[in-house]
């Protein structure tokens, strides 16, 4: 077995690949919810801690501010979540879900339960 077929069998590459796969499966089933698994990740981020900025979203999903800022634009015109000015420093935006961001992300976890 050359080196290459020793990368390509490497747990590493492997759980990539299966990543990889997963992803475009969820993508397929949460289709017809209209959400991406992208947006259902920020949304549960978010719910799990109420409220979270924008920034700590993009640290705690480690992504690059600028997705989480589009995922938000695109999650808002779901009017699943709602961006609030943090009171004391205007500067920060904070993310919270809405009564339909809530039960979005619930047909959400059906659906990934049955991946």
């Amino acid at each position: 077995m050359g080196d290459g077929d020793k990368i390509l069998n490497s747990a590493s590459v492997r759980l990539g690949i299966l990543g990889v796969q997963v992803t475009e499966l969820a993508r397929q089933r949460l289709e017809p919810l209209g959400l991406a698994p992208k947006q259902v990740g920020l949304m549960a981020f978010v719910d799990s801690r109420t409220k979270a900025s924008q920034r700590e979203i993009a640290s705690g999903m480690r992504v690059a501010p600028s997705l989480v800022v589009t995922l938000v634009d695109q999650l808002e015109a779901l009017k699943a979540v709602t961006r609030i000015r943090r009171p004391g420093d205007r500067r920060v935006q904070e993310i919270s879900l809405t009564e339909v961001g809530r039960k979005l992300l619930s047909e959400a976890l059906v659906v990934v339960r049955a991946l």
